[in-house]
């Protein structure tokens, strides 16, 4: 009997077509995870909202030699300078993940025995894997725009743009962690491994211990998608102040510990994490 071979694109179309469809039977989940960034989005924008906190996270340190002509009246405490950033970076780092991890965790976690008997069948696994991890990009975006809507809605410093191309590049990144990790990984663990890769992962944003007293180890915080999220997310909720004259790039990197400026770098190394996470992912399904 003669083979009838199906060309590629006929069965990438027929990949994705499943993928989606796969997606969709899910639709109670998908309608859960839209809550679940809402509500995370709306608590941390209440939380760190300089509309209703009335200040804002980072204020600029007063010069020494205004310090002795400070008034009573006025809170000059050096001590409380840029208070509430670190605290808005770590739990950002939490929240915006939450849901991206588990994305990518449920990638291939479960799947692994039927991807084999499709490319036994003929189908190549690496383009079963293409196939799922671009229809999985719908959700992701999907998830993290909808944060971003909720989180620029209470005043956030720093441009609609960038905070939206910040939080889709956060969650490709993190999604593509838990890509890597997805075939380690059975379903019924799946939420609990995420919300461990997720502290982990924010453990290493730069904030304690700071990146300028790790010395040569801050390459290991290079790997973590929070180091580059943070430094962004200072960049943008700091930037405004320069266009009023006020120099906090200099002080906020001495304290910090991160290079501000160079917000288009940070989002191109999250970018990178995403690629690189997908990548071991099918490397390791292949």
């Amino acid at each position: 009997m003669k083979r009838i071979s199906t060309s590629y694109i006929r069965t990438w179309n027929a990949m994705m077509m499943r993928a989606a469809l796969m997606e969709l039977r899910n639709l109670s989940s998908i309608k859960l995870y839209i809550f679940l960034n809402i509500l995370l989005s709306l608590v941390l924008s209440v939380a760190f909202s300089p509309y209703l906190q009335g200040r804002c996270t980072w204020e600029p340190a007063l010069p020494q030699s205004l310090v002795p002509y400070c008034p009573n009246f006025v809170d000059c405490n050096p001590s409380r300078r840029g208070a509430g950033i670190e605290q808005l970076m770590f739990f950002m780092n939490l929240a915006v993940p939450a849901t991206s991890v588990v994305v990518g965790v449920g990638l291939f976690s479960g799947d692994i025995l039927f991807l084999k008997r499709e490319g036994s069948a003929g189908v190549p696994v690496w383009l079963q894997a293409i196939s799922k991890m671009l229809v999985n990009m719908v959700p992701m975006i999907t998830y993290n725009a909808v944060f971003t809507a909720c989180w620029i809605l209470l005043g956030h410093s720093g441009s609609t743009n960038g905070w939206f191309s910040l939080f889709i590049a956060l969650g490709f990144a993190s999604s593509g962690v838990g890509c890597a990790i997805s075939l380690a990984v059975s379903r019924q663990n799946l939420h609990l491994v995420s919300l461990i890769v997720c502290f982990i992962f924010a453990a290493f944003s730069g904030i304690y211990p700071r990146l300028d007293s790790v010395g040569d180890a801050e390459w290991i915080w290079d790997l973590s998608f929070a180091r580059w999220s943070s430094e962004a997310a200072f960049t943008l909720c700091t930037e405004h102040y320069a266009d009023e004259g006020l120099d906090v790039s200099r002080p906020a990197a001495e304290q910090m510990g991160y290079t501000l400026g160079r917000f288009e770098h940070d989002i191109g190394a999250l970018w990178a994490l995403g690629f690189a996470g997908r990548i071991i992912g099918m490397i390791s399904l292949v």
